[in-house]
């Protein structure tokens, strides 16, 4: 089964430096497909979800949070528009920008990035695709 984190709609809950990283936690809307999750038919989940960037740095912040994203982007030497894959590491430059629901901006950089469940899914919904 293959997973990714839908951006749009999923809530940024907490931000934190751990050890040199900055850590993003989600409420994540998550997909979950035997084929490309947010494209082929498949399930909705709803789970936390952190995105760890390695030697991070924060450019922009939303003044409070959570924050309900409207959309997103990974770039670099990878580049997910709006889904990014459950669980994923790169070992290498990232960006990833965000803006919330009413336009807060968030950007972070790092060099890595590991996307990981912190809780177990719950299910939402099933998703007949997008086709």
């Amino acid at each position: 089964m293959n997973a990714a984190v839908e951006l749009h709609d999923s809530e940024v809950v907490a931000i934190s430096r751990v050890a040199g990283a900055v850590v993003v936690r989600l409420s994540a809307y998550v997909h979950r497909s035997s084929g490309r999750p947010g494209i082929d038919p498949g399930s909705g989940w709803s789970q936390a979800v952190e995105f760890t960037f390695a030697c991070g740095l924060v450019d922009t912040l939303p003044a409070e949070l959570p924050c309900t994203l409207d959309d997103g982007d990974v770039s670099g030497s990878v580049e997910f528009v709006g889904m990014v894959p459950l669980p994923l590491s790169v070992r290498s430059l990232v960006l990833f920008k965000a803006r919330g629901v009413h336009g807060e901006p968030l950007g972070i950089r790092g060099y890595g990035l590991e996307v990981s469940p912190v809780t177990e899914a719950v299910y939402v919904e099933e998703f007949p695709g997008s086709l």
